[in-house]
């Protein structure tokens, strides 16, 4: 991290340089020469916070795989932390029965001559809908946390298939009111809450966007508009999200999406899944508590 000045003799702590989701593992040295108070750090791992045994491979070799038959990148474990290294398991739902009523709370956009439904069905949860809908965890989260599920938008001959809005809400809160399940599924309505929103593939797969709706604004944080960003019909990603330590972060597949280091980060409030004209399948859903690292 080394930088040099302009004599061009002199050498200093790194400065300016912006770093987001590093590891830094077995090393030691990686910000030995970095002037942390001139840079942006964000989600960073370094030092000897991290064992073997948090990774699920450390196997070099994975890095020369081939590429998988559609030209993306091979499909590798290499230094991917393991979910539950530093996470314990509070709440999972594999939806294998009936949804539950008092775990998960369906507002649904009234929307003249459509149909629309959120059942389960063969281990998923299907969001079958014609308009706006929002599927609340009837649970409050608080302190750091992971979520991961995975999730898919059918595109075949179905009524409302469509290949858009694969987006969530999280960390929401009511500051009028104490109950926040009182809409009725249309996105607006949502205007005046607080909480993070990604939405993948929005405005029928145009845009992947990150907000923060807090004070009755909604502020955009990043964008993406290029391929890689958006939704493909039919494909399964595995989608986590991850609040620790004022950092709240979306990663698909694997890649993290967004990451954002709130000056004013939102530690307690509700998870949703969103969506509107589409009909999409859910599964595997999990919801780990985070541990500090060298806690149990």
């Amino acid at each position: 991290m080394l930088n040099r000045l302009d004599d061009p003799y002199s050498d200093v702590a790194g400065y300016k340089h912006v770093l987001k989701n590093n590891i830094g593992f077995a090393g030691g040295r990686e910000v030995e020469n970095l002037d942390t108070s001139q840079c942006e750090l964000s989600g960073n791992i370094f030092g000897d916070d991290l064992s073997d045994s948090d990774f699920l491979s450390l196997d070099e070799t994975q890095l020369t795989a081939p590429r998988q038959p559609d030209g993306s990148l091979p499909a590798i474990t290499f230094m991917h932390l393991r979910p539950s290294s530093r996470h314990s398991l509070i709440l999972s739902d594999d939806f294998g029965r009936t949804l539950d009523p008092h775990t998960w709370i369906a507002e649904i956009e009234p929307k003249p001559g459509g149909i629309s439904s959120v059942y389960t069905r063969d281990g998923a949860l299907i969001l079958n809908t014609r308009a706006g809908v929002t599927l609340w965890l009837n649970r409050q989260l608080t302190g750091d946390n992971r979520i991961e599920f995975d999730r898919e938008v059918i595109v075949d001959t179905g009524h409302n298939d469509r290949l858009s809005d694969m987006n969530v809400f999280w960390m929401a809160s009511d500051p009028k009111n104490p109950n926040l399940f009182t809409r009725d599924g249309r996105l607006a309505g949502y205007d005046d809450l607080r909480l993070y929103y990604v939405g993948m593939g929005g405005n029928t797969n145009k845009t992947t966007r990150f907000r923060k709706y807090s004070n009755g604004e909604r502020k955009l944080i990043a964008e993406y508009t290029d391929a890689p960003h958006l939704l493909r019909a039919n494909k399964i990603y595995h989608i986590a999200i991850l609040t620790q330590k004022g950092t709240t972060s979306f990663w698909v597949d694997g890649n993290c999406f967004f990451s954002y280091a709130d000056p004013e980060p939102l530690t307690a409030g509700y998870f949703g899944f969103r969506s509107t004209w589409s009909r999409q399948a859910i599964s595997h859903f999990r919801v780990y508590s985070a541990a500090t690292p060298g806690q149990n």
